[in-house]
């Protein structure tokens, strides 16, 4: 079995021209300084001064490509290295990794292994720090670094980049807010993606879309209101109780489907001798919403500039903009936890991807001579480890070079989704889908069973709160569209926080595939319209039963350092039957699925799943 750990880093200390005991700001004038330095700590402890080198494994190099192999690393190759920004390291004296043993040391960027970086010891995959200050006694560290995004040290702030790199929130980490060294320890430290939208309350635009639906279903011309005159009149009835079910509010769903309600009215008008009050109502309470255009029937919508936009105003995926028919108060309210019998995530529920985080614990190996010379570019790991001749040492006054003992890995898990359909595709009423030219259009992935993880990158037994990865950035272009094939599959790999560790098999994370309809209306699950031009999400189930061989830990569908893998194939009669127009809740149970698992591992998990 193969892990995703393509890219091993060994971090090393090389102690030279040290007197005595010194803190990290003695001598600091004296000494040469270097392109990657350590950042001023303000820790006054006894520490050795140091020079500081990473170690970067021969098959690391750079970058400059952000497609999504290479974002997330994936090739293991020297042209994949991002680069290592953030790096953070905490001392400890014993192998409890209860309290520090100091302040953390923080390091500048390791540039993209490219050859030319300065900053790399004469071009080899080394990159050498200068004034690093370890306390005395330390013989364990945590290290933690993130690959770099456009920048390093340089922190994005765009939705695009957001989900083309990930984005990671930590807790006591590395906060300037630090007094004292005893302050912050691992079990005080979290990490939790980032919220796409991270207030409490529901989006501006979702309010304005409920009342006006609210004023549409309730428009009345005097005494003549639409409510009233379905209970009399069955073709009013049909189009009020259609109208009242409506689930989807994303301003293209709520377009669309006042305009069709539009055009229906203005043809029902035409039969009637004389126009009827509570349908005139009702076609000028969709005129308040939206602009239209045409001279005849068939009348083209807009809406307007209030209604216009959602979710995408607040880069949330269509399928999170939802409403409920309130039949006791007769109006729409905003979904925020039920539509009908679906459970839903609220809005603050959607997040970012995972970046590429580095995670490393280890003891040491210390030597009193430095052992610079060894690298070299040309020794390996273990080679050099066997230079040092003090094994699981601690940190004195003449100890010239120190060694991490152990590999720095991945801290986050990929899932990878391989996607194809099959030949032909029917919907929830048994009608041939007529695939259209621009063919079956993958737009995006979620992926649930997300929570809070600790300074190990392993989620928190008492954390309750859930979150759902919205993935757009697929094929490297962020809210671009893949067009499936028959033969071949299109692929995505989105990181992921580790899934927790149970003895229960039957838990399981939910994901769906975000698809845009480019031929004409089809019904999906429980017959909802899914209208052309318009967002359909298909649902899978990942389970792990233990069975699966030379896994790191029992029933993780996610786990740090491996991929997971789901083969997904689009089938002809269950997958567009069972299509949501919003998306459910990914932590619910009894969830309808698009597709089945075969549960395997290969590079982690993998999963065959026909939709």
């Amino acid at each position: 079995m193969k892990t995703i750990k393509y890219f091993a880093f060994a971090a090393i200390v090389a102690v030279t021209s040290v007197v005595g005991f010194t803190s990290c700001k003695d001598g600091a004038a004296d000494e040469p300084k270097k392109d990657n330095q350590q950042i001023d700590n303000g820790y006054n402890g006894e520490t050795v001064k140091t020079q500081f080198l990473i170690s970067i494994a021969e098959n690391v190099s750079s970058t400059r490509n952000r497609m999504p192999a290479a974002t997330i690393q994936d090739g293991g190759t020297r042209a994949e290295f991002r680069g290592m920004d953030s790096i953070v390291l905490i001392p400890f004296s014993d192998g409890t990794y209860a309290a520090r043993n100091g302040r953390n040391i923080v390091l500048s960027a390791i540039a993209a292994a490219d050859g030319t970086n300065a900053g790399k010891m004469n071009a080899k995959n080394s990159v050498f720090y200068e004034d690093v200050a370890i306390p005395l006694g330390t013989n364990h560290f945590l290290f933690y670094g993130k690959a770099i995004d456009n920048t390093a040290d340089a922190v994005i702030t765009s939705d695009a980049d957001m989900h083309k790199f990930g984005f990671v929130e930590s807790s006591k980490l590395r906060d300037p807010s630090i007094a004292t060294a005893s302050n912050y320890n691992p079990a005080d430290i979290s990490f939790k993606l980032k919220s796409i939208y991270s207030t409490a309350s529901s989006p501006a635009k979702s309010t304005e879309i409920a009342t006006l639906l609210t004023n549409i279903a309730n428009a009345a011309d005097g005494t003549a209101s639409w409510t009233a005159e379905a209970t009399s009149n069955a073709a009013l009835y049909a189009l009020h109780n259609g109208f009242i079910t409506l689930t989807a509010s994303s301003s293209y769903s709520v377009q669309r489907t006042l305009q069709d309600l539009y055009n229906t009215l203005k043809r029902y008008q035409l039969t009637q001798v004389t126009p009827d009050a509570a349908a005139n109502a009702v076609i000028a309470a969709i005129e308040v919403g939206a602009t239209v255009t045409g001279s005849a029937i068939p009348y083209t919508l807009a809406l307007k500039d209030d209604y216009a936009g959602y979710p995408a105003n607040v880069n949330l995926p269509d399928g999170a903009a939802k409403v409920e028919w309130d039949s006791a108060n007769q109006r729409f309210n905003v979904a925020v936890n039920t539509v009908g019998d679906i459970t839903v995530s609220s809005f603050n529920q959607y997040t970012y991807p995972a970046s590429l985080q580095y995670y490393g614990e280890s003891d040491i190996k210390t030597s009193p001579d430095s052992k610079k010379e060894f690298y070299d570019g040309v020794n390996t790991w273990a080679q050099i480890l066997s230079q040092y001749e003090n094994d699981d040492a601690t940190v004195n006054q003449s100890t010239k070079s120190v060694a991490l003992k152990s590999d720095i890995n991945y801290a986050v898990g990929q899932f990878k989704v391989n996607v194809k359909h099959a030949a032909a595709l029917k919907d929830q009423k048994g009608h041939a889908y007529n695939i259209p030219a621009e063919g079956i259009v993958w737009t995006g992935v979620l992926i649930g069973g997300q929570k809070i993880v600790d300074y190990k990158f392993e989620q928190k037994s008492a954390e309750t709160a859930t979150y759902v990865i919205y993935d757009n950035d697929l094929n490297g272009n962020t809210g671009g569209e893949v067009k499936l094939e028959t033969a071949n599959v299109k692929s995505n790999s989105t990181l992921v926080f580790g899934t927790k560790d149970n003895t229960d098999k039957n838990d399981q994370i939910y994901f769906a595939l975000e698809f845009i309809n480019k031929g004409a209306d089809f019904y999906g699950k429980d017959g909802k319209l899914i209208p052309a031009g318009g967002k359909y999400y298909l649902v899978g189930s990942l389970k792990a039963d233990g069975s699966e061989a030379n896994h790191p830990a029992n029933y993780n569908i996610f786990y740090k350092d491996f991929r997971t893998v789901a083969n997904v194939t689009l089938s002809e009669n269950t997958s567009l039957a069972n299509a949501y127009n919003v998306i459910p809740d990914l932590r619910s149970q009894g969830l309808e699925l698009g597709f089945s698992v075969d549960l395997v591992w290969q590079d982690g998990l993998s999963f065959d799943v026909n939709l």
